[in-house]
């Protein structure tokens, strides 16, 4: 963490630690800060997948349909 401090609230989502607040030598620190671990790669949540998977699917049919009608043309 950039900020040095004692006495903050922390939380974790996603395998990341927020520090919210807390103090340094008597300071307030209002500061909110995220913490990623070393080697961290987001996991994408799994209904982003099936739907990249769809689209990739349904573009790669209507362009083998175009495909084919033009090549049928020649």
């Amino acid at each position: 963490m950039p900020t040095p401090r004692t006495g903050m609230e922390l939380t974790v989502i996603y395998k990341e630690i927020y520090t919210i607040g807390g103090e340094n030598n008597g300071t307030l620190i209002w500061a909110n800060e995220k913490y990623t671990p070393s080697g961290y790669i987001p996991e994408f949540p799994s209904w982003m997948i099936l739907s990249l998977v769809l689209t990739a699917t349904t573009v790669t049919a209507i362009y083998e349909k175009r495909l084919t009608k033009t090549a049928q043309a020649y």
